[in-house]
């Protein structure tokens, strides 16, 4: 019948990941991710508690905050992976396996987009 076009398998180390949420820098230098309790402006005025945040909050430790401060949608897996290296060394070892884990979690829970390097997704 129909064939479908043969696509080439990604490498995730080549693709380039893009935040698609908030986040803050605590004082310790670490990132905080902000999520939104309500998308809908109608739920978060009407049930959400005026004394609440508007936002949940995901704390990062030092591999996860460079990682996300490097999500920029400039940088590939490859280079967040390289970058990592060379600030901690031995202690992100495997890394890329460590890089490419954070980032599918990343990319599951939607707080990042990945891309091709064309621009197109992935």
């Amino acid at each position: 019948m129909f064939k479908r076009p043969r696509q080439e398998p990604l490498n995730l180390l080549e693709l380039i990941p893009e935040r698609r949420q908030e986040h803050q820098t605590d004082s310790d230098g670490k990132v905080v991710i902000l999520i939104p309790r309500f998308r809908n402006a109608w739920l978060q005025k009407h049930l959400l508690p005026k004394s609440r945040s508007p936002h949940l909050r995901i704390s990062l430790d030092d591999f996860g905050s460079l990682t996300w401060s490097l999500c920029d949608g400039q940088r590939n897996v490859g280079a967040i992976a390289a970058a990592l290296s060379a600030q901690f060394g031995e202690k992100v070892d495997p890394v890329h396996e460590r890089t490419s884990y954070f980032i599918l979690q990343l990319q599951k829970q939607g707080f990042i987009r990945l891309r091709r390097p064309d621009g197109q997704p992935a």
